[in-house]
């Protein structure tokens, strides 16, 4: 017979794998929605005080006032736990 001592150990180690894995591809996942999902909403925002025409104006507003740090890449909020 084989000794199959190691078999719980190395499923044990595969799922851990597993996990971290899935953990990477969600944190991820997350931050690319970001890049999209902050300034969209905050360009919508802008949009609906009435101020602007269209979306490329509130941009250009943003990045001539502001500079592009005006147009966050990520919120605080995102990232609490």
């Amino acid at each position: 017979m084989f000794n199959l001592g190691f078999l719980p150990c190395l499923i044990i180690i595969c799922f851990l794998c597993f996990v971290k894995f899935v953990q990477t591809a969600g944190a991820v996942g997350g931050m690319d929605a970001s890049l999209i999902r902050v300034p969209t909403e905050l360009v919508k925002q802008r949009m609906q005080t009435g101020q602007f025409v269209s979306a490329p104006d509130v941009v250009r507003l943003i990045v001539a006032k502001e500079g592009f740090k005006g147009l966050p890449i990520v919120s605080a909020s995102r990232f609490a736990v």
